[in-house]
């Protein structure tokens, strides 16, 4: 992974990191009417909405964090992690760690106070 590739995350990461934890729970409270009917819609049926946010924050902050650079494939014109315990990782954790380290640790950090403001 080329640590230029990480650099356009950062307007992402920096609106993310703009709000406090208040403003971003006041936003979600704000809009979770809406959420709560689109998931009524598509969601798993015995499942909230809150209860489906809160497991993908747990499966982001479980996201494995990157030590050294991560080799890739070349997977005709996608690219694969080149170790399987990497590969493997659920979607939203591979996507995730093509942020760059810097970024993970300031969308971990972001998703850690809104985890504690849910509770």
């Amino acid at each position: 992974m080329d640590p230029q590739s990480f650099k356009r995350y950062d307007p992402y990461v920096a609106i993310l990191t703009a709000l406090d934890s208040e403003q971003l729970l006041a936003l979600y409270k704000r809009f979770e009417p809406l959420f709560v009917e689109a998931y009524g819609e598509v969601g798993e049926p015995g499942t909230s909405f809150e209860q489906r946010l809160v497991q993908a924050i747990d499966l982001v902050l479980a996201t494995p964090e990157m030590t050294t650079q991560i080799p890739l494939l070349r997977d005709s014109v996608t690219y694969k992690y080149a170790y399987s315990e990497w590969e493997n990782l659920p979607p939203a954790q591979k996507q995730l760690l093509r942020m760059g380290p810097e970024n993970v640790a300031k969308v971990k950090g972001v998703l850690r106070e809104l985890r504690t403001q849910l509770d």
